[in-house]
C-alpha cells in the first residue's frame, strides 16, 4: 500500500512539474529564449571547437593509422602531432581551392546576370508568347513592359541582397552575415572582428581536443563516474557512443557522397559541354549535404547560369541529365555511401531538416538529421524498456 502511494505521489509530482515547466515555457518564452541565446553565444566558441575537432578527428585518425604503420621507436610520439597539423593543412588547402573555384566564378555569374537581366526578360516573354501562341490563344505579352526602370530596379534588388563589386566585397558581405547564430547587434566592424575573435579560439580549442582527446575523454568520464549514479553514467555513456557513432559516420558518408556527387557530374556536365561545370558541380556537391532542399536549391542556380550564358534549349538538357544523376544518386549512392550510418524514414528526414533547420539555421540544417537519428534510437531503447525488452549494449 505504502508503496502504490508513493509510486502515485511520485507519478503526480512529475505531471504537475512538466505543466509548470510548460506554462513557464509558454508565458516567459522570449525571457528563456533571450537567455538560451545569451548563453550559446557566450560559449560559441567552445562550441565550434568541439564542432571542429569532431568532424577533423576523422581524417586525423586515418592519418595517425598510416603514420604508425610506418614509424618506429621514438618517432612515435610525433605521430598526433604530425597529425593534427596533417589535417588542419589539408583542411585550409580544400577551403582555399573550393573559395577559389567558387567565389570568383559566382561573382562573375551574379554580375552578368545583373548585366543582362533585360535580355533574358525578353527571351522568358517570347518563350511565353510561343507557348500562348501554340495554344491557341491570340493573347501575347509586350516587351515594351521592360523598359529602363524595371532594369534599374531589378538591378538594385539583386545589388542588394549581394554585393558585385569584386571576389573581396562578396567575402567581406559572406563574413558579415549571422547564418542563423545569435549575434550581438552593433557596429559591422566590431562583429567582424568578433567573429574572426571566435574563430580563432574554436580552432585552437579544437587543436587542444584533439592533441589531447583521450586525457579529456578520461577527465569527463571519471567526473561522469564521481557525480553520478552507476544507472546514470550508464544511461550516459550508452547516449554518448550512440551520438558518437551515428555523428561519426554521418559525417564521413556525407564527406565521400559529396565528392562522389561531385565528381560525377563534373564529368557528365563537361561531356555534355555545359558552361560553368566545375562551378555548378562543386556546388552540386556542398549543398547535398542538405537533404531534399540542396538539390532544389543546386538545380535551381545552375538552370539559371546556364540559361543566362547559352539558351532555354541547353537549360532543359541540364535539368534532365541533372534528374538523372540525382536519381543514379538516391537510388545507388546515398543507400550504400551514407547507408544505414543514418537510417532515418523520409518524413522523419524532413521534419528532421524543418525544425532543427528553423531553430538553428544553417547547423540545423547540416546536423538535423543525425540529430534526430540520435532521438530515434533513443526513443525506441526507451521504448524497449518500458517493454521490458531491453537491447543489449
Amino acid at each position: 500500500m505504502k508503496n502504490d502511494l508513493k509510486t502515485y505521489t511520485k507519478k503526480v509530482a512529475v505531471t504537475v512539474g512538466i505543466v509548470l515547466l510548460g506554462t513557464l515555457i509558454v508565458l516567459e518564452r522570449e525571457l528563456i529564449v533571450k537567455g538560451i541565446a545569451t548563453v550559446i553565444s557566450a560559449i560559441s566558441p567552445l562550441l565550434v571547437g568541439i564542432v571542429i575537432a569532431f568532424i577533423l578527428n576523422i581524417p586525423m585518425k586515418k592519418v595517425e593509422k598510416f603514420l604508425m604503420k610506418r614509424t618506429n621507436g621514438e618517432r612515435k610520439k610525433w605521430i598526433r602531432p604530425v597529425a593534427v597539423v596533417s589535417t588542419y593543412l589539408g583542411a585550409l588547402l580544400l577551403i582555399v581551392i573550393i573559395l577559389s573555384i567558387i567565389v570568383p566564378q559566382l561573382v562573375d555569374s551574379i554580375t552578368m546576370l545583373s548585366n543582362n537581366i533585360g535580355k533574358y526578360l525578353a527571351t522568358v516573354i517570347e518563350v511565353i508568347n510561343n507557348l500562348l501562341k501554340n495554344a491557341g490563344l491570340d493573347y501575347q505579352i509586350s516587351t515594351a513592359m521592360i523598359d529602363s526602370d524595371l532594369l534599374s530596379g531589378l538591378k538594385s534588388i539583386i545589388e542588394s541582397f549581394i554585393p558585385l563589386k569584386d571576389s573581396q566585397s562578396f567575402l567581406d558581405w559572406l563574413a558579415s552575415l549571422d547564418f542563423g547564430v545569435v549575434s550581438d547587434i552593433g557596429n559591422s566592424a566590431v562583429r567582424i572582428i568578433g567573429v574572426i575573435v571566435d574563430i580563432f579560439l574554436a580552432i585552437v580549442l579544437s587543436v587542444y581536443l584533439l592533441l589531447s582527446k583521450e586525457t579529456f575523454k578520461m577527465q569527463v568520464k571519471n567526473v561522469s563516474r564521481a557525480f553520478l549514479s552507476e544507472r546514470m553514467y550508464y544511461i550516459m555513456n550508452y547516449i554518448y557512443h550512440k551520438v558518437n557513432t551515428i555523428f561519426g559516420d554521418f559525417i564521413t558518408g556525407q564527406l565521400t557522397e559529396m565528392m562522389i556527387l561531385g565528381s560525377i557530374f563534373f564529368v557528365v556536365l563537361s561531356i555534355a559541354g555545359m558552361p560553368y561545370a566545375l562551378l555548378i558541380s562543386v556546388l552540386i556537391g556542398i549543398t547535398s549535404i542538405i537533404p531534399y532542399f540542396g538539390a532544389a536549391i543546386a538545380l535551381v542556380f545552375g538552370a539559371i547560369l546556364i540559361f543566362a550564358d547559352t539558351s532555354l534549349t541547353r537549360m532543359l538538357v541540364f535539368i534532365v541529365l541533372f534528374e538523372v544523376v540525382q536519381q543514379i544518386e538516391n537510388n545507388f549512392i546515398y543507400p550504400n555511401v551514407v547507408g544505414s550510418s543514418v537510417g532515418l524514414p523520409p518524413i522523419w528526414v524532413l521534419c528532421a531538416v524543418t525544425m532543427f533547420g528553423s531553430l538553428f539555421g544553417v547547423v540545423g540544417l547540416l546536423f538535423g538529421v543525425p540529430a534526430m537519428a540520435v532521438i530515434q534510437a533513443l526513443i525506441k531503447e526507451v521504448v524497449r524498456y518500458r517493454l521490458n525488452e531491453p537491447e543489449s549494449v
